[in-house]
């Protein structure tokens, strides 16, 4: 199912007709955050989570989300083989918040790989953060530019690591690239969490609103991430 969005495609009609359904190629994660009550599943694995605090859903300009408080608002869910890529792309709609650390929308404890915001400032803000850990060592790839304030404050995110190199990407735009890490990623039984990631040094709490996680086991190309998101000047 297509993702719903606040948007405007960022590609023309023909590119979406001809290449859409190869987007879902190598999913392994959705969340579609469309219950409006009780709590997110996970439905590829159909996975229940567990609450912390207490998030709570909201209404957007295209459907439903919910909002994070950045003080201990969070989702947990079961690990399994299947969130275990060596490879892999990560996407998100979200509205960031203020905060004092990197909050992260998506990712798996004390293990990488992350999405997230980081040196986020007072109102909305913030570069895109794209974190990823291999034999090598931990990768921490920054945006070039803070998150506009337009649509809302609502973006869209992605990270993808193709084994050798590493992308994020803002509102379908690439940002930044690293080859300081090669190799496939690193690989525990750790939980796989929406709005927050415990780390050695404590929490990466978001606080803001969130609309939709996808992760996949490969890194989607370029013109995949636009494909996903809609355009950032307006809806």
């Amino acid at each position: 199912m297509p993702p719903t969005k606040p948007g405007r495609w960022a590609v023309s009609p023909a590119d979406i007709d001809t290449r859409f359904l190869h987007l879902w190629r190598g999913l392994i994660a959705v969340f579609p955050l469309w219950e409006g009550s009780g709590v997110p599943y996970e439905i590829i694995g159909h996975s229940r989570p567990t609450v912390n605090g207490d998030p709570a859903w909201i209404p957007t300009p295209s459907g439903l989300g919910i909002a994070f408080d950045g003080s201990g608002d969070s989702y947990s869910y079961p690990d399994d083989d299947r969130l275990k890529p060596v490879h892999t792309s990560m996407f998100a709609y979200a509205r960031c918040g203020n905060s004092l650390v990197d909050p992260v929308l998506y990712g798996k404890e004390f293990l990488n790989p992350w999405l997230h915001i980081a040196y986020l400032r007072d109102g909305f803000g913030g570069l895109p953060r794209f974190t990823y850990t291999t034999a090598g060592g931990i990768v921490d790839l920054d945006g070039s530019t803070d998150m506009p304030d337009t649509n809302g404050g609502i973006h869209s995110l992605a990270g993808t690591y193709d084994g050798t190199t590493g992308r994020v990407y803002v509102d379908g735009l690439e940002e930044a690239s690293s080859t300081a890490q090669s190799g496939d990623l690193s690989t525990t039984a750790d939980t796989p969490t929406l709005g927050d990631v415990a780390t050695a040094n404590g929490s990466n709490e978001f606080p803001g609103d969130l609309y939709c996680v996808y992760v996949w086991d490969r890194a989607l190309s370029a013109t995949e991430v636009r494909l996903l998101a809609w355009e950032p000047t307006g809806v």
